[in-house]
């Protein structure tokens, strides 16, 4: 199941609304809120974290590969955020 919008009306051409249940999944896992923690644990810049927890609309490639690369996260850490 996917857990964006591609129909949004107000996001532009080939972008999508974010759902914001995956960035408060993202936020559970965050590290540290900089361009070096943020690449290497989801593979996104600071800007790109600033408009997903904004809710603003981003490239609905990049949120597919949000998505996989969460449940990856998620399943290698038996469910939780960080593990124990």
């Amino acid at each position: 199941m996917s857990v964006f919008d591609t129909g949004s009306p107000t996001a532009p051409k080939g972008c999508t609304a974010v759902d914001p249940r995956l960035v408060n999944r993202m936020r559970s896992m965050v590290t540290r809120r900089n361009d070096e923690a943020l690449n290497a644990r989801f593979g996104i810049s600071y800007n790109t974290w600033r408009k997903l927890i904004a809710g603003e609309p981003v490239r609905a490639s990049l949120l597919s590969r949000l998505e996989e690369r969460v449940a990856r996260i998620e399943q290698e850490n038996g469910g939780e955020a960080h593990p124990a």
